[in-house]
């Protein structure tokens, strides 16, 4: 039987305990009209866009807000954006996927705006405490990477990036954060998640540019604005190349919200020639740069290493017969790597029939720490496709960081003789920078060189730097160094200068 709307309305603006009239200020829907549908006077409010609007003033779940519009005669939230995509028409769209996210509170208890302008205004500032699901994308966005259906964790992550880009006030100065961290630490898959969550509320699209090779990224700018994505002219296809990047730039400097990801962006020249200087765009970067400079007024987001439980977690979506104790081991021993356990999961469910989880991970335990990357698993045995379109391949993903490192140059020469004795050092526990330092005393570099070096380090992604200078290899990066450059004398440098600290 079917719900009357006044009741079901009455029902959830008791459990808000609001007044006719402070609905009416937070919806812009007239008192009387308020009234009468509590009083149970009004069957089916004659404007769907009224009750989306009150669903949000109310905060209503998803399953919610599509109890209030089937009790008002109205088609779900689903089914109403599919009708606006069908139909082209734009403004129901940005209205329903601004307006109600899916199982998301929208909006904190201020005035909701009504019309397109006052939206811009406020667009990007959905709540980020309660995550939204998968939704869809404005008409017009490119983003050619689609939802991971292994994806797992990063919720504070996600949180973040939310409260830096959308937080309010703040996010109008410093609307750029770099997600950043090692080769394999999903930054490319962390980006495309929260934009696949968050990207209903940039109105104006979500657009990506990779920045892997920068000759390209003029022409990827220019496919922004044609006929399947912004559409900016008819003619737009016909115009030179440089005009019509200028035509899309114009356009991102524009006040409706856009959400850019520039992925893979490791030169702080190219964010600044690309980047927006004005507008209503927010930008994500994924890097594996460790430090920017402030004067970029660029937010750093570190990724660490997925928890232990997030690992396990990701290993048995691939094989869910594996034990606590066998997926926590192998998290342990690929060092909680998201690109090492994607490529071991991936491994154990493609032989299934084959490799039993223990033989697995027998074979790992068996394999010499320097020899861990040459199992077939972690150089991609097993995997057909990247969820990113990048390397699958841990020890191919680390030496894109690891072969920029030039023996022909002073500092690099440094740089490599610093990382060949911090892989001897346990792996993923901080080393005091000056004991670190003191290994190549050999050298007699002195303290800005080495500080040179280390920062090369950190802005290749090899290590990781702490808030006290303290430097972090992972395990997997110490095995491929030890591969390449670790010998007896680089052992020799560590134990004279670990004992030298000690006496």
């Amino acid at each position: 039987m079917k719900e009357h709307f006044g009741d079901v309305f009455a029902e959830y603006v008791k459990g808000m305990e609001l007044t006719a009239g402070r609905l009416a200020k937070l919806t812009n829907i007239s008192c009387s009209t308020i009234e009468s549908w509590l009083e149970g006077r009004v069957r089916r409010p004659r404007r769907w866009q009224d009750v989306v609007s009150m669903a949000a003033a109310l905060r209503l779940c998803e399953e919610d807000a599509n109890r209030l519009l089937q009790a008002s005669g109205w088609p779900t939230v689903t089914q109403l954006i599919s009708q606006a995509q069908v139909e082209q028409n734009a403004d129901a769209l940005n209205w329903l996927t601004y307006w109600l996210a899916l199982r998301e509170r929208p909006f904190p208890l201020t005035e909701l705006p009504q019309t397109n302008e006052s939206s811009q205004e406020h667009a990007g500032y959905a709540p980020h405490e309660c995550i939204p699901e998968i939704g869809l994308l404005p008409p017009g966005s490119h983003l050619p990477l689609a939802v991971n259906p292994f994806f797992v964790g990063r919720q504070a992550e996600i949180r973040t990036i939310a409260q830096t880009l959308m937080g309010g006030e703040s996010a109008m100065v410093n609307h750029s954060i770099a997600l950043i961290g090692l080769g394999g630490i999903g930054k490319t898959q962390l980006a495309v998640e929260f934009a696949h969550r968050y990207g209903r509320f940039f109105t104006g699209g979500v657009f990506w540019i990779n920045f892997l090779d920068p000759a390209t990224i003029p022409k990827q700018i220019a496919l922004c604005g044609d006929a399947q994505h912004l559409d900016l002219q008819p003619d737009f296809d016909t115009l030179p190349l440089d005009k019509q990047v200028k035509l899309v730039q114009r356009t991102w400097q524009q006040a409706e919200p856009r959400l850019l990801i520039f992925d893979s962006c490791e030169d702080a020249d190219s964010l600044h020639q690309w980047r927006p200087t004005t507008g209503g765009c927010r930008v994500i970067v994924t890097s594996r740069r460790g430090r920017w400079g402030s004067e970029l007024g660029i937010n750093a987001l570190s990724l660490p290493m997925l928890s232990r439980s997030e690992g396990q977690n990701l290993l048995r979506l691939f094989r869910n017969d594996l034990t606590e104790i066998e997926a926590q081991t192998i998290a342990e021993k690929l060092g909680d790597l998201p690109l090492a356990l994607h490529l071991a999961g991936n491994f154990l469910r493609t032989y299934y029939h084959d490799i039993t989880s223990s033989s697995y991970l027998t074979q790992l335990q068996n394999l010499p720490t320097k020899k861990i990357l040459t199992h077939p698993s972690l150089q991609g045995r097993g995997a057909d496709f990247s969820p990113t379109g990048q390397e699958l391949n841990v020890g191919r993903t680390i030496a894109l960081s690891y072969e920029k490192l030039d023996p022909q140059q002073e500092r690099d020469v440094l740089a490599l003789a610093l990382l060949a004795r911090a892989s001897a050092f346990v792996p993923g526990v901080p080393i005091p920078r000056s004991l670190l330092t003191a290994t190549v005393s050999f050298a007699a570099p002195d303290t800005l060189q080495i500080a040179d070096a280390l920062n090369r380090l950190v802005n290749l992604g090899l290590v990781s730097e702490g808030v006290d200078g303290s430097i972090r290899i992972h395990q997997l990066v110490a095995s491929f160094v030890q591969v390449d450059e670790y010998g007896r004398g680089i052992q020799l440098d560590v134990e004279t200068a670990v004992l030298e600290c000690v006496q």
